[in-house]
């Protein structure tokens, strides 16, 4: 399951594979003269083409479940507001190249939003929704994994059961083709008998999966709950940061090296102007300094643009809610947008912290959370990071009970590292600030 996050995204892949195939047949066949280059708008286009396609929620698979005539009119704003953002850039990019082609241009976007569009819906509502969906999971274990589990289940966009052996029949599940059984899941071996775990191994010849509770987490949601880990995942080795190839390292560090002086250089208007803003509502400091959790558990400086009021602390360390009252109207827009983050760079440029990574905490939550929290010190293993797998699947964290679900995102990235898993959080870091999500913590 090292690339688990991966497969999971096959039906991303092959829809922006499916369209750069499109895109260079039509562009072969009506604009037979184009020079496609870095610096040309056709290569400009079809990458914001699958950048916003992405953001906007084209690549998303409607639930096979749901009235197709809603899925299509999903398809169509999904796609018309990609193209019309799309159309916008382009004439930019025409116009400050200077390059004539823009009607041209024009009725391609067009017959490639047609094209896709149509294709996309053929494709979602024909093919995809012939599909047998399985949705019912057979578990053994105690009921305590099971209400977990359930718990667990609704992060999901999709319709799961969890079923009682007892309710099962396995003569019908052994026909795949008859069964909407998705596979089994088995916390304790004990809870099994010996005619049940003949016929568990029985049925496995037709492709049901059986699955620990602890791997269908991994599988599904893209997480390692540190209650389900059991001590033998540390002697197979599954926390694969403790064996992380100095290669990898330094390819990580050079990146975020070079790409926090390119974000530094691309904002600096945006952070002068934010200063200069944050200065003249209270005259108050700029820049917010506060002590955060790093590295092996050394505490170090990370810098914010304030967006608070002074002395909002006063009375000690507080979690972030709802409304705040202490946040100011510069500060909510800062905070939406995350300019307010962008003096971390700073940090990582001193190689305090990485671009890609678990949030640092502050340390007077840190301390209460190492004692009530399973393995929350190994998040601390890996160098924070300015984003990372927890900040873009789950909204923004202030409880207790945020930070073990936080964690177990955190976990899944340690357990999962790979510089591509860092590609793909950047750019579902992208689509969370263009969607301006996760940035009000969700409690009140």
């Amino acid at each position: 399951m090292k690339y688990g996050w991966l497969l999971s995204r096959k039906n991303l892949i092959f829809w922006i594979i499916y369209e750069i195939i499109i895109y260079f047949t039509l562009l072969s066949l009506i604009i037979k003269d184009y020079s496609f280059n870095f610096y040309s708008s056709y290569f400009f286009f079809l990458n914001t083409w699958i950048l916003l396609s992405y953001v906007f929620g084209r690549y998303v698979i409607p639930p096979r479940v749901s009235d197709k005539k809603y899925s299509i009119k999903v398809n169509l704003y999904s796609s018309f507001i990609t193209v019309f953002s799309c159309f916008i850039i382009n004439w930019v990019i025409n116009f400050l190249m200077k390059e004539n082609g823009l009607i041209r241009d024009y009725y391609f976007l067009n017959l490639f939003f047609i094209v896709t569009y149509l294709s996309q819906v053929i494709i979602n509502n024909i093919f995809w929704n012939n599909i047998k969906k399985r949705i019912k999971w057979i578990y053994f274990g105690s009921n305590e994994i099971l209400n977990f589990l359930k718990e667990e289940k609704k992060l999901l966009n999709e319709k799961i059961y969890f079923e009682d052996i007892n309710e099962i029949n396995f003569e019908i599940i052994k026909i795949k083709s008859e069964s909407d059984l998705a596979g089994i899941i088995i916390d304790n071996e004990d809870f099994i008998d010996k005619s049940q775990q003949s016929e568990i191994f029985k049925i496995q010849r037709y492709g049901i999966k059986v699955l620990t509770p602890l791997q269908w987490c991994e599988k599904y949601l893209q997480n390692i709950p540190s209650k389900l880990i059991q001590n033998d995942d540390f002697t197979k080795n599954r926390f694969s940061y403790i064996r992380l190839g100095t290669t990898q390292l330094r390819i990580k560090r050079a990146g975020d090296f070079l790409f926090s002086i390119f974000l530094l250089l691309i904002t600096s208007p945006i952070l002068i102007l934010s200063s200069i803003i944050i200065y003249l509502q209270d005259f108050g400091p700029i820049i917010y300094k506060q002590k955060r959790t790093g590295l092996n558990g050394k505490n170090f400086f990370v810098y914010k643009l304030r967006s608070m009021k002074i002395n909002s602390e006063k009375e000690g360390p507080q979690w972030s809610s709802k409304n705040d009252c202490r946040v100011t109207p510069i500060g909510k827009l800062i905070r939406i947008t995350r300019v307010d983050e962008l003096p971390q760079l700073i940090c990582v440029l001193k190689g305090e912290m990485s671009l890609i990574g678990p949030r640092p905490e502050r340390p007077e939550f840190d301390k209460a959370f190492f004692n009530e929290i399973p393995l929350y010190e190994l998040r601390y293993f890996i160098k924070p990071g300015l984003s990372g797998w927890a900040q873009v699947n789950y909204p923004y964290g202030a409880s207790e009970k945020d930070a073990i679900k936080k964690l177990s995102y955190d976990l899944y990235y340690i357990s999962h590292f790979s510089i591509f898993l860092d590609f793909l959080i950047v750019f579902k870091t992208i689509k969370t600030i263009l969607n301006g999500k996760s940035s009000i913590p969700k409690s009140v």
